[in-house]
């Protein structure tokens, strides 16, 4: 146990990077989940939120007063934040639906921009929006 342990944090020192990118666009509740962890890898732990109009709903692995993150009730992990997100997300009013050839299924986006940020904050590390899952014939 020990050993893989000490496997995991050494996997996680590879991880710190500047240019970490996520972009996924599904619209299966384990694709999220995926995401989610994915994104959590080098973080860990998210302490703050903020739900932007344009960007989404972001989470926050510190505290950013200038880009006004609200602190969470507790510091959530992978797990905790998915499930906090997608309850979000299962509120929240879609754009219209794309006009094409096919099907359209309420979807999410689970991204990150320039740098491995959202936005201009530092700390902002995943962002997740409402988004049409297409189905073309």
């Amino acid at each position: 146990m020990r050993k893989r342990l000490e496997e995991e944090e050494d996997e996680r020192e590879d991880c710190i990077m500047d240019n970490f990118r996520i972009d996924v666009t599904s619209m299966v509740k384990a694709h999220f989940e995926a995401a989610i962890e994915m994104a959590f890898d080098c973080h860990q732990r998210a302490t703050h939120y903020k739900i932007d109009k344009k960007k989404g709903f972001i989470f926050y692995w510190a505290e950013d007063e200038a880009d006004k993150a609200i602190a969470l009730p507790y510091e959530m992990d992978a797990k905790e934040a998915a499930a906090f997100a997608w309850g979000w997300l299962q509120k929240q009013e879609y754009p219209p639906q794309p006009d094409h050839d096919g099907d359209n299924e309420k979807g999410f986006r689970v991204y990150n921009e320039e740098w491995g940020h959202v936005g201009h904050s530092h700390y902002a590390f995943v962002a997740i929006q409402p988004e049409w899952a297409m189905q073309g014939k």
